[in-house]
């Protein structure tokens, strides 16, 4: 606790700002994972049950 009460200011909103980007950037990644798997998945399903409803 001591080294954060003698940090500057403005390295105290430096890191913080860094630590906002970090995580920005983490949910973006696995949001675009999950994006991606659905649209996989969606695909998938509108393949094999669309061509399963129109055969029969």
């Amino acid at each position: 606790m001591r080294f954060i009460k003698k940090m500057k200011v403005s390295t105290m909103l430096g890191s913080g700002f860094a630590s906002v980007i970090i995580i920005s950037l983490c949910v973006t990644i696995l949001g675009r994972s999950q994006l991606i798997s659905l649209g996989n998945d969606i695909e998938l399903l509108a393949n094999r049950s669309l061509n399963n409803l129109l055969i029969t």
